[in-house]
């Protein structure tokens, strides 16, 4: 008896090991997705339930707190239904990682142009909040630019 390449009855077995090892694209893109919705949300309520404590702390303004409180609950809140679509529409997503950006550029400008008088507590968040805004942008981005397949190039070329 000969045996067969894949044992007994000549079936052959085989792991497609990518698939094994990383969700589909747009399954990625939406826990991406659903993780910065948590974090805007949780951090938008935290920044309007204890807004007098906050702005203390930081060295800002009550109205600065509750005004980025509000922008970030109501921006997660979008988010997390994006995050809840079956194939999230990519112009929007685009926009998410756009307000991503804009918010480290405005981070990092507040602290440049000293547009507070923040306290050291202050300071260091507005610097360690804008790192994982970054990442998220960049991994929604890696995610967004793996489901049309477009080279790296082609952002932003004309």
């Amino acid at each position: 008896m000969t045996p067969t390449p894949g044992g007994f009855d000549g079936t052959v077995i085989r792991a497609d090991t990518g698939a094994l090892s990383r969700p589909p694209v747009d399954a990625r893109l939406r826990r991406i997705l659903a993780l910065d919705a948590t974090g805007m949300i949780l951090f938008g309520l935290a920044y309007l339930l204890a807004s007098t404590r906050l702005a203390r702390l930081l060295g800002v303004g009550g109205t600065v707190v509750i005004t980025v409180g509000g922008l970030m609950l109501t921006i997660g809140t979008g988010v997390a239904l994006l995050a809840l679509r079956a194939r999230p529409p990519s112009a929007w997503v685009l926009s998410v990682i756009v307000i991503g950006a804009v918010w480290v550029a405005a981070s990092i400008a507040s602290l440049a142009l000293d547009w507070w008088d923040t306290t050291t507590v202050g300071t260091v968040w507005i610097a360690l909040q804008a790192v994982p805004v970054s990442l998220l942008s960049i991994f929604q981005l890696a995610a967004l630019r793996a489901r049309v397949r477009l080279p790296a190039h082609s952002w932003g070329s004309p």
